[in-house]
């Protein structure tokens, strides 16, 4: 038992440090795609533009639902435990920590994993499996710059857009909270949260989101081009590419929170 027990975390281990490695070099083999600006070539701007639209655009109404309750929720929570400590004054600290730092970038995550990397792995598991990539790299069409450059650059943007735009929402609903319940107004909730946000803040928010964005199109990609033989394999990938996502989102909110 004790074995088995060693062989299945082993084989864990392996399997995620394998698809983390091959990751990495799908993103240093776009890199050149990048800087050389290739996002610029209408074909492959079109399904840049294409896949923004789902993953950004179309995400807004689940974005503002869930923005617009955890950020009452949460204020509403954070507000009476400061009152309760007699800390009213750092209310704007605990807010730009709790949503800007850690709510914002893992339900943002979340949303995109379950929207548009399960689509992106099922996408190119299916291309791979019925010979599309093969036929695309017959016609001498770059798979790296037509298939993984517009969509690592269309999760990179969504996940930076769509976690501001989640902040937003969720702070309006935390105001709505506070005035409702607790009758404070707009000015002085402004000045809180002002007062206690700095560049910093902005920056962690806006490279916590770059990386998951980048984490959650290079995974979905690798695993979508992973399959060999069957459909069967799909499934499998999409379970495999979600549990892969999900540990390194957790091994980077570990990392972030030792530095």
């Amino acid at each position: 038992m004790f074995h088995r027990i060693i062989y299945f975390l082993g084989k864990v281990f392996t399997d995620r440090f394998t698809t983390y490695i091959q990751s990495l070099n799908i993103f240093l083999s776009v890199l050149p795609s990048l800087f050389s600006f290739k996002i610029f070539n209408r074909a492959i701007f079109r399904v840049f533009i294409r896949q923004l639209y789902f993953t950004a655009v179309q995400s807004f109404f689940p974005i503002l639902v869930s923005a617009l309750l955890l950020g009452s929720i949460i204020v509403n929570y954070i507000l009476e435990l400061l009152i309760s400590l007699n800390s009213y004054d750092r209310i704007g600290e605990f807010i730009v920590k709790v949503i800007f730092y850690e709510i914002s970038p893992l339900i943002v995550s979340i949303i995109i994993l379950v929207r548009s990397s399960t689509a992106v792995i099922s996408e190119l598991s299916v291309m791979k499996l019925y010979n599309e990539i093969d036929t695309l790299v017959f016609f001498d069409i770059p798979i790296v710059e037509y298939l993984f450059l517009p969509r690592i650059l269309a999760f990179f943007i969504s996940s930076v857009m769509l976690n501001f735009y989640f902040i937003i929402i969720s702070l309006i609903g935390g105001y709505l909270t506070l005035g409702f319940l607790h009758e404070i107004n707009y000015e002085n909730y402004i000045y809180q949260i002002t007062n206690f946000l700095g560049f910093k803040d902005l920056f962690i928010t806006v490279l916590k989101s770059s990386i998951f964005g980048l984490i959650l199109s290079l995974i979905s990609i690798q695993k979508g081009i992973s399959v060999t033989n069957s459909i069967t394999e799909v499934p499998i990938n999409l379970i495999n590419g979600m549990m892969s996502i999900v540990t390194a989102i957790i091994l980077i909110e570990i990392l972030f929170y030792l530095i």
